[in-house]
């Protein structure tokens, strides 16, 4: 399970995977999730086993070993839990930012998740919510890793969620560094009420003057 890797990595925390997962649940059906940073698999794995109908699209820019994760780390934790070669499960290659804006051209698909652990200087951090929150479908959710830790602490990380997300958007979650907030869905306005064709004032009648005898 994705505890079980918890156990052995550390990369997320035992509260923040139920959180994943319990965020994941609340999803309608067959939804679609970001999932930016392979890390060690951690959190992709949570997601593949939180629901069987969920599709998840995982992204790095680092596809071999590397202290900070990477695809192939995934792979592995997907290998010995069953999940690799699952038609739910897509690895990305690429620039999450440079992903993110090609996104709607080649996937077309509007998205119901983003979990962003991806990149954790500012520009990167920032980058990754202007490229992935407008890709937000109304009411889905969008989370972000290591925000306020108390120890290693991120502060690009920081500085890019609080500056762009925190006090702008619906808060939803909040556990150990990841938060959560719901992209809104815009208020309906009531339709205008019929328009009424506002009567023309009728023209004064002119009325011809009868000449005066004589005049020419």
């Amino acid at each position: 399970t994705a505890h079980s890797v918890v156990d052995w990595t550390h990369y997320l925390t035992h509260e923040e995977v139920d959180a994943l997962q319990a965020l994941a649940r609340t999803l309608p059906p067959s939804p679609h999730v970001v999932n930016i940073g392979a890390g060690n698999g951690t959190s992709g794995f949570a997601f593949m086993e939180s629901r069987p109908d969920l599709f998840l699209y995982t992204i790095d820019i680092q596809l071999e070993s590397s202290p900070l994760g990477c695809l192939q780390g995934e792979q592995a934790v997907f290998v010995s839990a069953g999940f690799w070669g699952d038609p739910r499960h897509t690895q990305i290659h690429g620039d999450s930012v440079t992903v993110g804006k090609a996104w709607m051209e080649r996937y077309g698909i509007l998205l119901d998740m983003v979990f962003v652990d991806g990149g954790h200087q500012y520009h990167e951090c920032k980058g990754d919510i202007e490229a992935w929150l407008p890709l937000v479908k109304p009411g889905g959710l969008f989370v972000v890793h290591d925000y306020k830790k108390n120890h290693k602490i991120w502060h690009g990380v920081d500085q890019a969620v609080s500056e762009l997300l925190v006090g702008k958007y619906e808060e939803v979650l909040r556990v150990d560094t990841s938060i959560a907030i719901r992209v809104p869905v815009p208020k309906t306005l009531p339709p205008p009420p019929p328009s009424v064709p506002t009567p023309q004032a009728a023209m004064p009648r002119q009325t011809r003057q009868p000449r005066k005898k004589g005049a020419r």
